[in-house]
């Protein structure tokens, strides 16, 4: 075997070892929800508090909108139903999702309409964050899925670490939803 396939063999077994130690890694922060409220009832705000936690040996910069209820911004919201279905998403989640498009005039549009406008501005902060720290967001939880209805909801929240390109999701809570 000559020297150039060696090379290019061990390059290759070095890029796999590299993957899987990557893959194995874990992300600098952690997740935590809590409902503000256990049970609510139909047509209320559901509170949720996001708490974001470097659990890591170093700072890190996390990305995120001002205020402290706008958590849909940078968290992915997962709603199911006590049979374990998915809840339908808000037009105003598909929007800031990029699932649908928005119009100035006349609100969400459907993303095949001629020259949707999505007017969506966003503005984004970066908070840094030490070992051990947390940074508390919120959310309304039936402003992103229909909960409308009575039943029991589980409910997780999602965010992409960037860093590992990999999601961290959250614990999950119930909530019921009462006449």
């Amino acid at each position: 075997m000559n020297s150039a396939v060696r090379r290019c063999s061990l390059f290759a077994v070095l890029a796999i070892i590299g993957s899987l130690v990557v893959s194995g890694a874990e992300p600098p922060y952690s997740i935590s929800i809590s409902a503000l409220k256990d049970v609510v009832k139909a047509g209320s705000d559901i509170r949720i508090v996001i708490a974001l936690k470097n659990i890591s040996d170093h700072e890190i910069k996390v990305p995120r909108s001002p205020g402290t209820e706008l958590g849909e911004r940078s968290n992915d919201i997962e709603v199911v139903d006590e049979r374990g279905t998915a809840v339908p998403e808000s037009k105003y989640y598909r929007v800031i999702r990029g699932k649908d498009a928005y119009n100035a005039a006349s609100g969400p549009v459907d993303k095949s309409s001629p020259a949707p406008i999505f007017a969506q501005e966003e503005s984004t902060i970066v908070s840094t964050l030490r070992p051990g720290e947390t940074l508390v967001d919120g959310m309304l939880v039936n402003k992103m899925a229909d909960l409308t209805h009575p039943g029991r909801y589980t409910i997780r929240v999602r965010r992409r670490d960037n860093t590992l390109k990999t999601p961290v999701t959250s614990n999950s809570i119930t909530v019921t939803v009462i006449n």
